[in-house]
């Protein structure tokens, strides 16, 4: 078949639309590819009847007469927890809404001054009054310590010290927060019961802070290190902590770790000490040459 002006074009046949196997294939293979045979004719099954209801009258003689017993509730262990915790909670709450009741921190038997009363908490259980007044006689003089004890004489960690000066009270409640006192910071304030109206004690439910019932869950404390550890500082004794950068690059790293290098000798090939012409700059040896030239 030839176009008019152009090349001789192939005869056009259409593309093959069959997948059977060719003929030329062997009997045991050409058995794979036989259509299977049709599906068999099945009929739609009947729904059954179902039985129809019958009375039950002749069972109401059999049932049991007067109300139901009661059923037994069995309650496990950990909400049995949750129910004493709960009224343990309300206990306590009448026991501080009567307590507070009597509470009037006036009627206290104290000749103290409290606008001159310092009150100092976080201390450790075995520190003593003449420890705290050694601290915090750099401050001014004192007149009383007064460290607050159970009915065992064991120390509950706070403690009030009464300055003569008020000046010296000032001072203390401005430099002594954050004091160390044997390996604990401890924290001051002055004298709320009798200074601040409508105050009330932590074991009232009031107070400033928050406790380890009160502290969200995973929230730490303040720690009784009150350096700043993230720019470098540490107490006394204590290695530097590593400056925190900005930059992940690895040459700032790589900075750092070569400030803690022992030094290195700069000419470890040549034993010969350098002569002191070598460190002169360019210009400082053309400087020499001119002068020599000029005279």
């Amino acid at each position: 078949m030839f176009a008019p002006g152009g090349l001789p074009m192939a005869p056009f046949r259409p593309p093959s639309t069959s997948y059977m196997p060719r003929p030329e294939l062997p009997p045991h293979l050409q058995s794979l590819f036989n259509p299977r045979p049709p599906l068999p004719f099945m009929k739609v099954p009947v729904k059954p009847k179902c039985r129809p209801l019958t009375g039950i009258a002749e069972y109401v003689d059999l049932f049991e007469e007067g109300d139901a017993p009661e059923r037994s509730v069995q309650v496990s262990s950990q909400h049995l927890k949750q129910l004493e915790k709960e009224a343990s909670i309300q206990k306590h709450k009448e026991n501080q809404q009567e307590e507070l009741k009597k509470y009037n921190p006036n009627e206290y038997p104290v000749d103290s001054n409290a606008y001159k009363t310092l009150f100092v908490c976080r201390l450790s259980y075995e520190t003593n009054e003449r420890k705290l007044k050694r601290e915090f006689e750099v401050y001014g003089p004192i007149r009383s310590v007064s460290l607050v004890k159970d009915r065992e004489g064991k120390s509950r960690g706070y403690a009030f010290i009464e300055y003569e000066n008020e000046s010296d009270f000032k001072t203390a409640y401005k430099n002594a927060d954050g004091r160390k006192i044997d390996g604990r910071c401890a924290l001051v304030d002055c004298e709320r019961g009798r200074t601040t109206k409508d105050w009330k004690p932590r074991r009232l439910g009031g107070g400033k802070g928050n406790t380890r019932a009160t502290r969200p869950k995973g929230e730490k404390p303040r720690p009784d290190n009150i350096f700043d550890e993230s720019r470098g500082y540490k107490p006394h004794g204590q290695e530097p902590a590593k400056p925190s950068s900005r930059s992940r690059s690895p040459r700032d790293s790589r900075k750092y770790e070569n400030r803690n290098r022992p030094p290195q000798p700069r000419y470890r090939n040549n034993p010969e000490k350098p002569r002191r012409d070598d460190y002169r700059s360019r210009e400082y040896r053309s400087q020499d040459y001119s002068r020599d030239n000029k005279s």
